[in-house]
């Protein structure tokens, strides 16, 4: 790894470092916010959360603004450079716009964490905040636009958002450069979940249209393969292959199957996917 690659490393671990520990304390104060509607008055014994209504504010900001925004300016770019194998156009504004919109949230913590911006994260009236949290958020907003800087790395793009219709046609007669994409089997089971991304002349749903001898052979040896270690590493070798070496997909959102019911709810398994175990005659109710 070179000094460039060591640098731009850091620049994303400490964008998104911020990011999570903004994330988290959204989490915590959203917790407190929970408890209150449950009849829990934390915030008496709670030294930095004074009320209710500081916590909704501290949530917001850190949830809405802190950990979306950090996250962005972050993961863009190491997505972008690795895809394209082309370095920033130039790591010290890339680390300029680090510290400025850090400097900025540094500004707006100190009026938010004192109680004196418990403006639910608004910025118009007639709710009135410290001066600093105006001009501390206004930073971190400015420090995204020197984000436009990434686009030197060649990257000048249109999107169209289309009906479910016309984006699935585009999709299957290959009209885009760049697509998005989706996948989903109806069981649990790498032979389901990876067949899409075979060579186009194997798989008619590889719509990047891309030919790679290579993931096929992985594709069939995992397949084959009946001892459960030894396919777990050829698909992770096929993963690594796939978004990582030849970079044919660039992997964006994952789904977490998360289900809340309540505790009386007995007989009910819930599994990975929303595919699996939908039968209910074995659940009950308890009293």
């Amino acid at each position: 790894m070179n000094a460039a690659a060591g640098s731009e490393n850091r620049l994303t671990a400490a964008f998104l470092g911020v990011a999570l520990v903004a994330l988290f304390g959204g989490v915590v104060t959203g917790l407190f916010q929970s408890l209150e509607h449950a009849g829990v008055n934390v915030y008496p014994s709670t030294p930095l959360v004074k009320s209710y209504y500081h916590s909704l504010t501290l949530h917001g900001v850190l949830n809405v603004l802190v950990w979306t925004t950090f996250f962005i300016c972050g993961f863009v770019p190491f997505i972008a450079t690795r895809a394209l194998r082309t370095p920033l156009a130039s790591l010290g504004l890339a680390w300029g716009t680090f510290w400025l919109m850090a400097t900025g949230l540094v500004m707006a913590a100190i009026p938010l964490l004192g109680n004196a911006a418990t403006v639910m994260f608004t910025f118009y009236p007639p709710l009135k905040a410290h001066w600093a949290f105006y001009v501390g958020l206004t930073l971190v907003v400015v420090g995204t636009w020197l984000v436009n800087q990434w686009r030197e790395i060649g990257l000048k793009v249109s999107q169209e958002t289309q009906e479910s219709s016309p984006y699935f046609k585009d999709l299957r007669a290959g009209n885009f450069e760049v697509s998005t994409d989706f996948q989903c089997g109806y069981v649990v089971d790498p032979d389901l979940d990876l067949y899409k991304f075979q060579s186009q002349h194997l798989s008619d749903a590889n719509y990047g249209r891309y030919s790679d001898p290579v993931l096929d052979d992985l594709y069939r040896l995992q397949s084959r393969t009946v001892d459960p270690e030894q396919r777990r590493r050829i698909i992770r070798a096929f993963e690594k292959r796939l978004l990582d070496e030849e970079a044919h997909y660039i992997y964006t959102l994952q789904w977490h199957r998360i289900v809340p019911h309540s505790s009386r709810v007995r007989g009910w398994t819930i599994t990975p996917s929303h595919y699996l175990n939908s039968q209910l005659d074995t659940v009950w109710l308890s009293e």
